[in-house]
């Protein structure tokens, strides 16, 4: 897909609750929802009396929080793959699914794009982030064991979802640049029939890691992403040789 497209959609962030505890966190800014309360009083007179009321009032769902798409993601061509820019990233499967409508799988390296800030998200909230998973898996959600494998890669490892993204550097303990971008690249080489391959970069390893999609109905789906989990270079902070 080329160029950049816009469109209005509504998201409201869950609160992590995850029914099994992930043993890591991330510097993901989180958003909290929006509450309104006022206080007035009436002070005391020597024939009557009107008590200090308070009052909270929480904001309807609908008015949370809104925002445009065009703010929160940008996509541009780019020479090899395309270039993906997060204003905000997506906090539930509901929001994925809302990006979807406007970045649709039938492009993969939407899919790629968004797989890699599922995995941001994983590291915050591991529900978000499985059920984010599992809707760019299509018809093959994790089983236990996909689920094992994904918190074994990323258990000590907060840092590497934040490693695809530009800015983020071993140096700077991954620490990527607002709003958050990165660059999914076309692979050269060809997949067998009803396959894909796209790759993503990270400066803590010297090779692009690749990404295997499979494709279903004109949609492609993940299907392989071992590689995107493979160990990289340690942040200067946990290197013990600097």
């Amino acid at each position: 897909m080329s160029g950049s497209t816009s469109a209005s959609v509504s998201m409201s962030r869950s609160e992590s609750s995850p029914s099994e505890k992930a043993s890591f966190s991330s510097n993901t800014p989180a958003k909290s929802s929006a509450s309104a309360s006022s206080e007035s009083s009436v002070p005391a007179s020597s024939q009557s009396s009107a008590p200090a009321s308070s009052q909270t009032m929480e904001k309807p769902e609908s008015e949370q929080e809104v925002y445009d798409t065009a703010k929160a993601l940008k996509v541009e061509s780019v020479d090899g793959g395309i270039k993906v820019t997060f204003e905000q990233l997506p906090q539930t499967a509901q929001d994925l699914q809302a990006l979807l409508t406007v970045y649709p799988q039938s492009d993969a390296r939407n899919v790629g794009a968004f797989f890699v800030a599922s995995l941001v998200r994983y590291v915050d909230s591991v529900d978000d982030g499985l059920a984010m998973i599992d809707l760019l898996r299509g018809p093959r959600p994790m089983n236990d064991m996909d689920k094992d494998f994904l918190k074994d890669r990323l258990r000590e490892k907060s840092y590497l979802p934040s490693a695809y993204f530009e800015g983020a550097t071993p140096e700077n303990d991954y620490t990527p640049d607002t709003p958050w971008t990165l660059l999914i690249y076309d692979d050269p080489t060809k997949a067998e029939e009803g396959y894909l391959y796209i790759q993503v970069a990270t400066t803590g390893a010297d090779s692009r890691r690749r990404i295997t999609l499979r494709e279903k109905d004109g949609q492609y789906f993940l299907w392989e992403y071992s590689n995107v989990l493979t160990g990289i270079r340690l942040p200067a902070s946990q290197d013990p040789w600097l």
